[in-house]
């Protein structure tokens, strides 16, 4: 087992605090109608845990798009405010679209931790949340999150959540229990994680799938209730592959979710699946959320263990890089 790996998942609570403490001086001038990140992978997937928040929240007028190619949108112009999001600074998608956001004058701020981008960033007095390299991108998602909803607050944009949000990241130590962990991941052994989460927080079921993929280097896929019975369902008719099922419950979506959680669970048992329906822990939606971001990363830990492979490495990603530049 890779221990140190372990130990920067155990990072993830600290996170919170430390983040807004390296962006508690940034900010961006100006009024904005829209915000759009421009971002790839790890660097990039907590714009939609974000956006789950935002959601619910009257107060704040804005859904985080997000970029994850080279160019910027067609429609986007001086209205729009960019985050420009790459933990190494040198992600060529999010460089070609810096530069097309500085060359049109538009406003904008950085997230990085060096590279290219940060040099880019110092070049032009850009404000810019630098952000330690302690691991790989996806284990910084609390300081990317949290760095990127200071600068908002800071900008005047939406109001300050670190008072509520804050205990949260206290608690998530004593809400995980690495047994159930382990047990997930022995039950996963050999099988596809197929996830299904709830339509108040689909970020849980994207990020976890995402967690499978780069932790445990195996296939996952995800969707959301009510939508994965519309659809994806009937293609569940004749299993050709070893699929288990992790439902994320959320007990605050709406109540015939949970009724289509349990239909739902018993077809595909019937099916000879397996299933685990993963009751969230928290007293509100983004405690669940964090909850989830934590157990996921042990989970998938775990299972790496399984398969007696190193969590940390992405080698297929670092080997796709060097053809590409050849």
């Amino acid at each position: 087992m890779n221990d140190r790996y372990y130990m920067d998942i155990k990072k993830f609570p600290q996170q919170f605090k430390k983040g807004a403490e390296l962006a508690k001086d940034i900010k961006v001038e100006g009024e904005f109608k829209r915000i759009i990140l421009c971002g790839m992978g790890g660097s990039s997937f907590y714009a939609h845990i974000l956006n789950d928040l935002f959601a619910k929240d009257a107060q704040i007028p804005y859904q985080i798009e997000t970029v994850k190619t080279y160019d910027l949108p067609d429609n986007a112009d001086s209205s729009c405010l960019f985050i420009l999001s790459s933990v190494s600074g040198n992600t060529e998608e999010v460089l070609s679209c810096y530069d097309k956001v500085d060359s049109r004058g538009y406003k904008y701020f950085v997230v990085t931790a060096g590279g290219e981008l940060l040099e880019r960033a110092k070049q032009r007095n850009a404000p810019t949340v630098v952000v330690p390299l302690e691991t790989q991108p996806r284990l910084l998602t609390g300081y990317l999150m949290v760095g990127v909803l200071k600068v908002l607050t800071n900008s005047g944009l939406i109001p300050d959540k670190f008072p509520e949000l804050a205990p949260i990241f206290d608690q998530l130590d004593s809400l995980l229990d690495e047994e159930y962990a382990k047990k997930i991941a022995k039950d996963l052994y050999e099988k596809v994680p197929l996830i299904i989460g709830c339509d108040n927080i689909p970020s849980a079921a994207m990020f976890t799938k995402i967690k499978f993929n780069e932790n445990s280097k195996m296939q996952s896929y995800w969707n959301v209730f009510p939508e994965v019975n519309h659809n994806e369902m009937v293609g569940y008719t004749n299993l050709i592959m070893p699929a288990y099922f992790l439902i994320l419950k959320s007990k605050f979506t709406h109540l015939r979710i949970h009724k289509r959680i349990e239909i739902f669970k018993n077809l595909m048992k019937d099916k000879g699946a397996g299933v685990e329906v993963i009751e969230l822990k928290g007293e509100s939606f983004f405690a669940e959320l964090m909850y989830m971001h934590y157990l996921a990363d042990h989970i998938s830990y775990y299972l790496a263990d399984e398969y007696k492979v190193d969590p940390e490495p992405v080698e297929m990603v670092e080997e796709f890089k060097k053809l590409l530049n050849q």
